[in-house]
């Protein structure tokens, strides 16, 4: 990888490849295939040698956006161990924040859900109805929302008194 600049350049396919499969030349579109089909050997090499810019600039935001969720659980050793640059590009690339973890059920979610769930890993500490508010909905849809995603794992929730008042905080993960 190379910088020029603010702009930073991915290296050509056959310079990575060669990085990542040393003993080996791979076509770019088996490689793809492989990846989303979370081919262990090339999974796991892949994760461990390329950036996180290269294997999402390589096998296409929008499929990284879409499967890197469900990738990461086949992961084990030292891939598992070298995931959390391609962890914290994914949450950027969603939410706009590093406070979403990339869960294998984000694809079970409705499109408000994640609206809702990236409120709250954007404003940490939001109550139920601040949220509600925030995203257009209403507080017994929200709550719902915040029991779902707890059930998840998304979020936490944390019940706390104010002005004589129970309000429930909500945390991402």
């Amino acid at each position: 990888m190379k910088t020029h600049g603010h702009k930073t350049h991915v290296a050509p396919w056959e310079e990575v490849s060669r990085r990542v499969f040393w003993d080996r030349d791979v076509e770019r579109e088996t490689w793809r295939k492989r990846i989303e089909e979370a081919h262990p050997s090339y999974l796991h090499e892949s994760v461990i040698r390329m950036t996180p810019r290269e294997f999402i600039h390589y096998l296409g935001r929008d499929v990284f956006l879409r499967v890197w969720p469900t990738l990461r659980t086949s992961l084990t050793g030292e891939a598992k161990h070298s995931c959390g640059g391609m962890d914290l590009a994914w949450s950027w690339l969603v939410s706009g924040t590093f406070n979403v973890i990339p869960v294998a059920r984000m694809d079970t979610l409705t499109k408000r859900e994640r609206d809702f769930l990236f409120h709250i890993a954007k404003h940490p500490s939001e109550t139920i109805y601040g949220a509600a508010k925030a995203c257009g909905m209403q507080y017994r849809r929200a709550h719902e929302y915040a029991g779902r995603l707890q059930s998840f794992g998304f979020i936490r929730a944390k019940p706390v008194k104010e002005n004589g008042r129970r309000k429930t905080r909500l945390y991402s993960f």
